[in-house]
């Protein structure tokens, strides 16, 4: 046994010792021991209650992200179709929250009311009135407005209707408000409709 050990069991003794003499230094050293392990399991529980706080947190941004929609405003301008889409290209649930037509005399009211009188012998395909707290799966779309030359009497027709549609829809922008499934309201899409003055523009 080397001289430090022996200096070391010396002084072991020596605090026992005193111990037993002095119960009360004994109960002191105990009491003063218990609220120090006290203190350790407290701060670990803190610890770990901070740790599984910040898991849940991060478990939920994960959560949200992983189901959050995408707007995106489609057009369509064709000899024999003219359309504009609300289209979710996200990874959950579009909640539509409200459109609004800038450009229109009633930016408040769905597209269609902004849309000029078909001809005789021309009529819609499709269009929606009210979207409020409509829900569109991922991939799926709505059509604000849908004309296609097979719901005109003929192509005489559809075409009137077409151009005049076409003029109208050039002058307007798409506002689109919606949220996820929690209620988070994502960034407001936004499309200028003037794809559809193209042909009058390079006239």
């Amino acid at each position: 046994m080397s001289n430090m050990d022996f200096a070391n069991l010396m002084q072991l003794d020596t605090l026992f010792e005193t111990l037993v003499a002095k119960p009360d230094v004994a109960n002191a050293v105990a009491a003063i021991g218990s609220a120090v392990l006290a203190a350790a399991a407290c701060l670990i529980s803190l610890v770990s209650l901070y740790v599984s706080h910040r898991t849940a947190k991060h478990q939920e941004t994960h959560d949200r992200m992983s189901v959050r929609p995408l707007v995106y405003i489609g057009v369509g301008d064709y000899e024999n179709r003219i359309y504009v889409k609300i289209q979710n290209n996200g990874v959950g649930p579009l909640i539509l929250k409200r459109i609004t037509i800038d450009g229109a005399s009633e930016p408040d009211k769905p597209l269609i009311h902004a849309m000029p009188k078909l001809p005789p012998m021309a009529a819609w395909t499709n269009f929606v009135e009210d979207i409020s707290s409509r829900s569109v799966p991922p991939g799926g779309e709505v059509f604000l407005v849908d004309l296609e030359e097979s719901s005109s009497v003929s192509r005489a027709y559809f075409t009137l209707a077409r151009d005049s549609v076409r003029v109208t829809l050039g002058t307007l922008t798409i506002k689109v408000e919606y949220t996820d499934i929690y209620e988070q309201h994502l960034p407001v899409a936004v499309r200028k409709l003037s794809w559809f003055h193209r042909h009058s523009l390079a006239a």
